[in-house]
């Protein structure tokens, strides 16, 4: 066999193997069960509004809070529209009516939406939840 057919075949080899190494690695956790608390907590979510009106999915709070990601999953998992994440929203005026708030409990915006005629709370989730500081509602606010 020529030698330029042992290099190729080498180099054809390592380049496979540096490929499978990484692929492999992926497959492995990808197969594995490791579901975060975020997505097992919007799994639980969505269970509830399964039988709720339709309505779109709004929550109000940092980026690198949970909300974020536990309201982005719900609205995969229900396969309702998502309006994002709202950083800075102080009052439900600055919001569009008919759609599902999800914000954390005891903040400025969810004594606003108890009190308010227009919102009814559809679900909470107790402190007690891992991961969870303070507790999550979800209202379901009706279009003025």
């Amino acid at each position: 066999m020529n030698p330029t057919d042992w290099r190729s075949t080498i180099a054809a080899a390592l380049v496979t193997a540096c490929f499978s190494f990484s692929l492999i690695s992926d497959l492995r956790q990808a197969l594995r069960k490791n579901e975060s608390f975020e997505y097992a907590f919007a799994q639980r979510l969505s269970n509830a509004l399964h039988n709720a009106p339709p309505g779109p999915l709004v929550s109000v709070g940092d980026l690198n809070d949970v909300l974020y990601d536990i309201t982005l999953y719900v609205a995969f998992l229900t396969e309702r529209q998502y309006y994002g994440n709202e950083i800075d929203a102080w009052s439900l005026g600055e919001l569009r009516g008919g759609y599902y708030l999800v914000v954390r409990a005891d903040t400025t915006l969810d004594r606003e939406s108890a009190s308010n005629a227009q919102a009814k709370r559809f679900f909470s989730a107790p402190s007690s939840d891992r991961s969870l500081n303070r507790e999550i509602n979800v209202y379901f606010v009706k279009a003025p």
